[in-house]
């Protein structure tokens, strides 16, 4: 048997649960001497030495090398270092392993309550994909891939948080197997299942791929004052791989929703990053899925409203990303005229497009 003292994110049953497939025997125990101190987007947590402090966690015991094997690979993925403190414990003082991050410097006090509502449920579903990796790649490739990985887990909680009660129509779906071919940028994945029939009988079995995306804003900027509005052209590889002759898109703004984000404050980010545009309002029009037969992808779709740079063409991107993307200001009806002869090819532009044509004049009234 080891025992590990567990704080922050690791020291969370559920996510013990979803990891490991049950929950460990643990005891209340402290690290006299240092504080919790959240570091980079809240998700993560230091183990930081403070004179008079006390950090509270738990001491684990684990009976199965294969946990201890999976709970480092999942902590390495989430950038957490294994060091060693000093624990106090009913029976006495310990030195024990643990995992934290190792920042430069102490950053602001955890905050356990905020924690749990906006990362605990996205650390779990994001444990059960880290599961299934072990033994497909190591550490350092998860590590990579962890930021899709909770990207991922963040739609998934996402939907279930969305369900408005109980669907009409059938209901059940009976998994029989399930497997990920492929995992990188996005996640392909297959699914052996069987589904309820409109007439209450259950379906054959029959397997089904999927590409597991992301949730995505999409967001087209505009200018009340000066009717206008903002679209982006960037190099796009779903063009290319279709074999399009056009390869670089125009488009509206438009950016993966980051893991414990809202999908107002990735609009309003994705406004910043690739336009340079501070939005006055955000107007939602839309949660969608493009194209729900083999992607789980979804969009929340927002006109935002803001004043426009005078320049015809503004150049924004993350170089980080390797985002090349170029701005185009244009009349609302020059965009208008171009959907109803066919010159845009982008089905979230039409949307907000039409619905831009519809609320125009509301919209220029308030301006």
């Amino acid at each position: 048997m080891t025992r590990i003292f567990l704080v922050g994110p690791l020291d969370d049953p559920g996510l013990l649960e979803q990891l490991l497939g049950h929950n460990p025997q643990r005891t209340k125990a402290q690290a006299p001497g240092h504080c919790l101190s959240a570091c980079r987007d809240g998700r993560q947590l230091a183990l930081w030495p403070e004179d008079g402090a006390v950090a509270d966690g738990h001491v684990v015991e684990f009976e199965s090398d294969d946990d201890l094997r999976l709970l480092e690979y999942y902590a390495k993925g989430l950038g957490l270092n294994k060091g060693c403190v000093q624990v106090a414990l009913p029976s006495g003082a310990e030195i024990l392993e643990t995992y934290a991050d190792t920042p430069a410097q102490a950053l602001v006090p955890w905050d356990v309550a905020a924690w749990r509502t906006r990362w605990a449920p996205v650390l779990r579903r994001a444990a059960v994909e880290v599961r299934d990796h072990f033994g497909n790649f190591d550490a350092a490739a998860l590590a990579e891939r962890m930021p899709m990985i909770l990207a991922r887990a963040a739609a998934f909680r996402g939907a279930r948080a969305d369900a408005q009660g109980d669907a009409p129509g059938p209901s059940r779906v009976d998994v029989k197997g399930h497997r990920r071919p492929y995992t990188g940028f996005f996640s392909f994945q297959e699914f052996d299942l069987s589904y309820e029939r409109f007439d209450g009988k259950m379906g054959p079995e029959v397997t089904r791929g999927v590409l597991v995306a992301h949730d995505a804003a999409i967001l087209l900027p505009y200018d009340p004052k000066r009717d206008a509005v903002l679209l982006v052209e960037q190099f796009r590889i779903g063009h290319f791989a279709r074999g399009d002759a056009k390869v670089w898109s125009l488009e509206p703004v438009a950016g993966i929703i980051d893991p414990g984000e809202t999908p107002q404050e990735a609009a309003r980010r994705e406004a910043m990053e690739e336009a340079g545009l501070d939005l006055d309002r955000l107007i939602p029009v839309c949660g969608s899925y493009p194209s729900p037969g083999n992607s789980s992808e979804f969009h929340h779709c927002f006109v935002g409203l803001c004043a426009l740079p005078e320049e015809a063409a503004v150049i924004g991107g993350l170089a980080s990303e390797s985002e090349d993307i170029r701005g185009h200001i244009m009349p609302a009806e020059a965009l208008f005229a171009s959907l109803r002869t066919g010159e845009l090819d982008n089905g979230p532009l039409y949307l907000l497009a039409f619905w831009l044509e519809l609320n125009r004049k509301s919209l220029r009234g308030n301006a």
